[in-house]
C-alpha cells in the first residue's frame, strides 16, 4: 500500500516536477521488468526441441478442406 503522505506530497508537486517522477518510475519499471535474454543459442534449441510437437493433435490432423469447412461454420453461427 502506498503512503498517504508520500501521495498528498507528490500531489502538491508542480506539474513539471510530477512529469519528471512519472518518467524516473517507468525508467525505473524498464529496468527491473527488462526481459532477460536466453543464455545460448544452444539453450533456446534445446527448448524448442523439448516443445515441438506438444500441439500436435490426437489423431489424424484435419485436412485444409475441414478447416475452411469448420471456420465457415462457425462464421455462419456468429453471425447468424
Amino acid at each position: 500500500m502506498v503512503d498517504r503522505d508520500l501521495i498528498k506530497r507528490v500531489t502538491q508537486l508542480p506539474i513539471s516536477q510530477r512529469l519528471e517522477l512519472i518518467e524516473l518510475l517507468t525508467q525505473s519499471l524498464r529496468i527491473e521488468l527488462e526481459v532477460q535474454p536466453v543464455a545460448s543459442a544452444e539453450e533456446a534449441e534445446r527448448v524448442v526441441n523439448r516443445l515441438f510437437g506438444s500441439l500436435r493433435p490426437d489423431g489424424v490432423p484435419p485436412t485444409d478442406e475441414q478447416i475452411k469447412e469448420e471456420y465457415t461454420d462457425y462464421l455462419r453461427q456468429k453471425y447468424a
